[in-house]
């Protein structure tokens, strides 16, 4: 997950659930909107999930060409932060 992503953004957490406001969605890339549903989808209240895909359907776009990367740079993450830090 790219840290970028939440220090542009407002995120309200209620009742462990994560929104975002349309005007936060309209701001993101495609890139970014797919990134959330794909690394946050467990803890993304159900209207912001309608919400991303709505602002998906009016680009015409979908996460489909975005899943390999997102999936590639997660397990980067995961493999620098437990492998990464390691002392000698």
């Amino acid at each position: 997950m790219r840290p970028i992503l939440f220090a542009c953004l407002s995120v309200t957490a209620s009742a462990g659930c994560m929104t975002y406001s349309p005007q936060q969605v309209a701001a993101l890339s495609t890139y970014e909107i797919c990134e959330t549903e794909v690394n946050q989808r467990p803890n993304l209240a159900e209207d912001t999930r309608r919400l991303l895909q709505a602002e998906l359907a009016r680009r015409k776009e979908s996460c489909a060409p975005h899943v390999p990367a997102i999936e590639a740079a997660r397990e980067r993450d995961f493999y620098d932060q437990v492998y990464g830090n390691q002392s000698p």
